[in-house]
């Protein structure tokens, strides 16, 4: 219902997050990027994260604290994906225009960092603060700096 739709937005902010990125990522994708950018920069100022409308992300998505996460406009994200706070998503520099492809069911622990032309595969984990610059086996954690195969 209407009712508890509103109740779970207010409760959970990061329910609002979530819904505030996927109608701004809507009307971005229907050629309405003024409206778009008015959400997204409500998204940016209210809780700190900056996920761009540009970037790819499946169904599914699961945010446990907003604040400090960033997301480029490359980025290519599958189903089930869960991201905790200060997680940066994004290219090595200014110069290169590639971005981490991240497959289905994968976890982002706060503060990781997930840089360059990557491929993040399925059933990954990423521990906290790791900086992950290669890519990555299905079903199996990582961690550290850089980031090296724990499990």
């Amino acid at each position: 219902s209407k009712i508890r739709s509103i109740y779970m937005r207010f409760m959970y902010p990061e329910l609002n997050v979530i819904y505030l990125y996927r109608k701004a990522k809507l009307l971005y994708d229907k050629n309405k990027k003024i409206r778009a950018r008015i959400l997204y920069k409500r998204l940016v100022s209210k809780f700190g994260c900056q996920i761009s409308l540009e970037a790819h992300i499946g169904l599914g998505l699961k945010i446990m604290h907003a604040n400090g996460i960033v997301i480029g406009e490359g980025a290519v994200i599958g189903e089930n994906f869960t991201i905790y706070q200060q997680v940066t998503i994004g290219r090595k520099s200014v110069d290169l225009i590639e971005y981490p492809i991240i497959g289905n069911n994968v976890i982002l622990y706060p503060g990781s960092k997930v840089i360059g032309n990557i491929f993040v595969k399925n059933n990954t984990v990423v521990g906290a603060n790791a900086v992950l610059m290669m890519d990555t086996e299905e079903n199996s954690v990582y961690a550290g700096v850089p980031a090296k195969k724990v499990k």
